[in-house]
């Protein structure tokens, strides 16, 4: 009956040795009855396995067992008893069911006292200790109700297990919670420059906070729940003050530059629209004081008296409907200055001209019904100059890339349903490559192409759609938020399930220049072409890897794509059977200064400087503006810094010795340029320092020390950007570290005070350093230019 049952499965610890002695007295005791069992006649068999019954009963009573302490060696001990009694049920009959369910009563109770000891310790118990301690109660309860007579106790262990169960899981919870908390809280705003960087360190943390609330919505953690959405208010609070400081900081930018064209002036006031309407969207999350009201106010009404665009005027109203709700008196000023605003826009006067008034200056009135009815308002938007068009002519690589298929296909031949939905798939896969856009943009950009190519071989490429499909579920799984609300909103992708027959030519010329428009988007102007060849690039390369669509088809369209900076044509494919007499030939042409300093090789530069030379030769001044002409606040090399790939250590200095040879004796423009910013401050050295190349650092910074001298390159090496920025290498870069500890090692063995030994060879900073106090660390860039601009 049991004589196979082990007496040793219960561990040897010193508050359990005298439990285990019981047991293995009652082991003892059971195995002799099952002798007795065996040899004696029927009519006496139950009375044997009542004895035996009787003592496992007073062994669930032992005074023992009530000293010990250890609900593990408690359970254990239970598992034990449960298991010797599963070996007598076969052998028990009717007459035994009441000491049989006494039996189970008794067992109940010690489960109940279990389980009510641990939910008195599960705030003291490690989580992970706890959850094995229910686990094991849980396991014991369900199988004394499986495999014993049904017992009335069993609803009480099984409502306290799931009290258990609850206050486990709140603590679960609680801790992940937590673990999210520190993570949010060791986010510095200060370390981000850029909302897209905020947001995608954010956006995890969000995401995770969010599957924590549904878990504790779907179990009913009310505590959980209140400090799930206090962490998310702070996210958007966070989010909200990093929008404002970009606000701010335009604001600053405008208030700062006095001096500035009105041009320029209009594309900042322009500037601060955009950073304004978000922070109005989320106005309820900050804290308002009357002079931040007051300036954006003030910001407001001088864009629009400056540029006279309705947008300042419309924003103007929703500012003062917010800030001004509840105070009438200072309201009414503003929405009269709106409304006479709106009532008098007079066409012919110029921009310099018209008259500024200020809100004080309004008359309080309200204007007669009869004018509002008469009087037609003109919205006037000049936010480009006269000389410039609406819209930028495409460049030979924007139309050959819109044009693709002109290279492969004749004006009227159709197009097959696998060449479209094979090339849409490889497109939409190449939408990564693009540096300058942001992932959510991409993701939208990917969805629509694939649900595009999905619907052209839904019903006649098996293959092809199961690939695509593949991609498709990889893309929902990265931004499955973002892309079911971009569908659920978007008028595109209603009713957009069933299969389509073909895309004609025009239709698939129509779909890539409607991508070219978003690009143009989100890509500054001059950076289009580098975007759309990377797209190219990858593009091609993905198709020759999917192996839809014939080589030669793919060799046809690379061939005709126009303005590269890399143009590689292959007189043969390397697939076919001649592969081996195949040759190449390699033209590269340069379309930009920038181009040229990124990708060209030390001769190639040469060859470019004396071609541009050669056609500039009758006016030398142009050709050094051509070089260092900044474009939108940045010059070439500013530009060319910006590719994080950006190595060219030597086409980097033949740049900067062309430069200085066509300054000539003028070193002072020469070290003006050398530490010139960009519009956000940023100034050559701080590109370089980001790059993460210590080599190209250590060589720009000599430079630096040979032509401004100690006195000079200690102050180029405190230049602030307009974020108070010094140059530095982010912790994202490899070496980072070693770069860091450079830089700060160069600032503290330089000084900004004057010696008086320095040489004339530093006389260019010797006005600035002279108006300035000598222990001033942290200078702005515009430092350098000030002598220059004395003695001109």
């Amino acid at each position: 009956m049991i004589a196979q049952h082990d007496s040793t499965l219960i561990s040897q610890e010193s508050d359990s040795n005298a439990l285990n002695e019981e047991l293995k007295q009652l082991i003892a005791y059971i195995q002799l009855r099952e002798k007795e069992f065996h040899e004696a006649e029927e009519s006496f068999k139950p009375f044997i396995l009542g004895t035996a019954l009787n003592a496992i009963q007073k062994s669930l009573y032992s005074p023992t067992l009530q000293n010990i302490k250890t609900a593990h060696t408690i359970l254990d001990y239970l598992a034990e008893i449960i298991k010797i009694q599963s070996t007598i049920q076969p052998y028990l009959s009717e007459p035994h069911n009441p000491l049989i369910t006494k039996i189970v009563d008794s067992e109940f109770d010690l489960l109940l006292n279990m389980a009510t000891k641990a939910l008195h310790e599960s705030g003291e118990l490690p989580l992970d200790h706890a959850w094995i301690t229910f686990g094991r109660i849980l396991k014991l309860h369900n199988q004394l109700t499986s495999e014993s007579t049904p017992s009335a106790k069993a609803a009480d262990v099984k409502e306290a297990l799931k009290t258990l169960s609850g206050i486990l899981l709140s603590r679960e919870l609680r801790q992940k919670i937590d673990e999210e908390l520190n993570r949010f809280n060791s986010l510095k705003l200060e370390a981000y420059t850029e909302y897209n960087d905020l947001i995608e360190a954010l956006n995890p943390i969000k995401e995770r906070l969010i599957a924590l609330n549904q878990e504790a919505q779907k179990d009913q953690v009310v505590d959980s729940i209140a400090m799930i959405s206090v962490v998310l208010h702070q996210i958007d609070v966070m989010v909200a003050l990093f929008m404002k400081r970009q606000l701010d900081n335009t604001i600053e930018q405008i208030q700062r530059n006095q001096w500035a064209t009105v041009y320029n002036k209009q594309q900042w006031y322009f500037n601060i629209l955009s950073p304004l309407n978000k922070v109005l969207n989320v106005f309820t999350l900050l804290e308002w004081s009357d002079e931040d009201k007051q300036n954006y106010i003030n910001q407001l009404h001088a864009g629009y008296e400056l540029c006279r665009d309705d947008d300042f005027l419309e924003l103007l109203a929703r500012c003062a409907k917010l800030f001004y709700s509840d105070k009438p008196e200072q309201l009414l000023p503003i929405t009269q200055f709106i409304n006479q605003s709106r009532d008098t826009v007079n066409s012919a006067r110029s921009i310099l001209k018209k008259k500024r008034v200020h809100f004080s200056e309004v008359e309080q009135t309200v204007p007669a019904s009869s004018s509002k009815e008469t009087t037609q308002h003109t919205s006037k938007k000049p936010r480009l100059r006269e000389d410039e068009s609406p819209k930028q002519p495409q460049s030979p690589m924007e139309s050959s890339f819109v044009n693709i298929l002109s290279s492969v296909l004749k004006p009227d031949e159709p197009t097959s349903r696998k060449f479209t939905a094979a090339m849409l798939g490889a497109l939409a896969r190449a939408i990564w490559s693009i540096k300058d856009l942001d992932g959510s943009n991409k993701a939208i950009m990917d969805y629509d192409l694939i649900k595009r190519a999905l619907r052209l071989c839904k019903d006649t490429e098996p293959r092809l759609f199961s690939r695509l499909n593949e991609q498709l579920a990889k893309l929902k799984e990265r931004f499955a938020r973002q892309l079911h609300d971009y569908e659920k909103f978007s008028v595109q992708h209603q009713n957009e399930t069933e299969a389509i027959e073909t895309v004609t030519q025009d239709q698939f010329k129509h779909i890539l220049s409607n991508l070219v428009s978003q690009l143009a988007i989100h890509i500054r102007l001059e950076s289009m072409d580098c975007a759309i060849e990377q797209l190219v690039n990858k593009w091609m390369a993905n198709l020759r890897d999917d192996k839809f669509v014939q080589v030669h088809f793919i060799e046809q369209m690379e061939a005709g794509i126009q303005g590269r900076t890399l143009n590689s044509t292959a007189s043969s494919s390397s697939h076919s059977s001649s592969s081996s007499s195949s040759q190449t030939r390699v033209t590269r042409t340069f379309h930009s200064i920038t181009s040229a300093l990124i990708s060209a090789t030390p001769g190639e530069f040469a060859l470019f400087l004396d071609n541009k030379k050669h056609i500039m030769e009758d006016e030398p001044h142009f050709y050094l503006q051509y070089l260092i002409n900044p474009i939108r606040g940045k010059t070439p090399l500013h530009n060319a810094l910006c590719d994080g790939q950006f190595y060219n250590k030597d086409t980097l200095f033949a740049y900067l010795n062309e430069v200085k040879s066509l300054y000539g004796t003028d070193t002072q423009k020469f070290h003006s340029f050398l530490v010139c910013q960009t519009q956000s401050g940023f100034t050559f050295l701080h590109q370089i320092a980001a790059l993460g190349s210590m080599d190209l650092l250590i060589s720009f910074t000599e430079l630096l020390k040979k032509e401004l001298g100690l006195e000079g390159y200690a102050r180029a090496l405190r230049i602030q950007t307009q974020n108070g920025y010094l140059p530095f290498c982010n912790n994202k870069v490899a070496h980072y570290q070693e770069i860091n500890t450079f830089l700060e090692m160069e600032r503290r063995n330089t000084s900004t005070q004057r010696t008086p030994s320095a040489s004339d060879h530093h006389s260019f900073f010797r006005a600035s350093l002279e108006g300035s106090s000598s222990t001033q660390q942290d200078i702005r860039g515009d430092d350098f230019s000030y002598s220059q601009k004395r003695n001109e």
